[in-house]
């Protein structure tokens, strides 16, 4: 129940917007306020608690396509800056029965960044590696560490040729080492 005292109000909330601000939150784009619908006054600053209503929805648009430069919320943990490691020595198994290693010929690994409110983007992907026929469940090495208040690490897996996914998370910000032993279906 304490998420929900952090989450943003969302449009057409009875909540006023201005009080989430000692909520931690950002300030949304638009709140309704007494039944009006209204715009922070300062689209790159998302910590404006400050509405209008005297707006446009052309010239709104008009100014987030032209000047939107935003910045990161404070406290928003940045991407990591290097890339996770396969370990060519650290397969776990031997057998690429399980249903999401079959037919996989490469796989890479990235890394994200958590803490107690935000996750950063994933960071650098490491260089495709090949899977034998009978590899899967890589050892990971050189998990990047994240930068002070990080709580956590998450991270994504990617065969090549599919979309990448989140195959686990490090809950605490020294282990260097992640072995990919998750069961995570993809379409083929």
């Amino acid at each position: 129940m304490a998420a929900l005292y952090m989450t943003p109000s969302p449009l057409g909330s009875a909540r006023n917007p201005s009080d989430e601000q000692a909520n931690g939150n950002t300030s949304p784009l638009f709140a309704m306020v007494n039944s009006k619908l209204m715009r922070r006054n300062d689209l790159n600053n998302l910590s404006d608690y400050s509405w209008t209503s005297s707006w446009w929805g052309w010239s709104t648009l008009q100014l987030l396509l032209r000047k939107y430069k935003a910045p990161h919320p404070q406290f928003y943990p940045f991407p990591p800056s290097t890339a996770p490691a396969v370990d060519s020595e650290g397969w776990q198994s031997t057998l690429s029965d399980r249903p999401d290693w079959i037919g996989v010929t490469r796989v890479r690994y990235a890394v994200s960044f958590v803490t107690q409110f935000y996750e950063s983007d994933p960071g650098p992907w490491c260089e495709y590696v090949s899977v034998g026929p009978d590899q899967a469940c890589p050892t990971l090495t050189g998990i990047p560490i994240g930068p002070h208040r990080t709580l956590g690490r998450r991270i994504f897996r990617q065969f090549e040729g599919e979309w990448y996914s989140n195959v686990g998370q490090l809950q605490d910000n020294t282990t260097t080492t992640f072995i990919d032993d998750q069961l995570v279906l993809k379409d083929r």
